[in-house]
């Protein structure tokens, strides 16, 4: 049989003694014999013989310490309650996040995946224009002169709008912007390079024909090897 809690009955404790402890134990404000005895009609030195027998303040002593010890359990399990809360809704914000940028991403790829192809068959398409005329010796010279533009202007159209897809989609991801490579058909910027070099004087080159041939070609396009 486990042991009696010190503010239990005791063996041997009367009904009325205890019942006189239990009013002296849960009084609200400093407990005082004097009051019990008022509440129950009961002499002072009778509460005080009750109290030293069956030993009234440790036992209540031992009330309080319970009573804070639940209490701070209780507190406990309401900031652990409380700090579960926050986990969980800190997970969801962190999911919400990533399905954004999950969604973010699956966007950009699709730009890329998209513009990809509709970039490298204008550019092919405008090298086929070039080389047409190029082949072609009644062809006039301006005409030319404009058709390389036009390659050049598709060239540097599918770099820009492919790096912005893949930047779009490296923000998503969360890794840098600094590092998107685009990566086009080498053969295509090949043939354009070799147009530029044969048919196009540099001091010729227009902003639009320096900066696509600076970025994409370097020095082939300078013609140095």
């Amino acid at each position: 049989m486990p042991d009696r809690q010190p503010w239990e009955r005791r063996k041997g404790e009367g009904r009325k003694a205890y019942d006189a402890f239990c009013s002296y134990r849960d009084q609200e404000d400093a407990r005082s014999l004097a009051a019990v005895g008022k509440v129950l009609g009961k002499s002072d030195a009778l509460m005080e013989r009750w109290s030293v027998r069956w030993g009234w303040v440790e036992r209540a002593h031992a009330w309080d310490d319970h009573i804070a010890a639940i209490a701070s359990d209780r507190a406990l399990d309401a900031q652990l309650a409380e700090r579960a809360a926050e986990n969980a809704e800190n997970l969801r914000q962190q999911a919400a996040r990533l399905a954004e940028a999950r969604a973010l991403a699956a966007t950009a790829r699709a730009t890329v995946n998209t513009a990809a192809p509709v970039a490298l068959a204008r550019l092919k398409r405008s090298l086929g224009q070039v080389e047409a005329l190029i082949a072609n010796p009644e062809a006039p010279a301006n005409l030319i002169d404009e058709a390389i533009k036009d390659a050049i202007s598709a060239l540097h159209w599918a770099t820009k709008s492919m790096e912005v897809a893949h930047k779009l989609e490296a923000l998503a991801l969360g890794k840098a912007t600094d590092r998107t490579a685009v990566q086009l058909d080498p053969a295509s910027v090949d043939r354009l390079a070799d147009i530029i070099t044969a048919h196009v004087p540099e001091d010729h080159w227009d902003t639009v024909v320096k900066e696509v041939a600076a970025t994409l070609k370097g020095e082939h396009v300078n013609g140095r090897p």
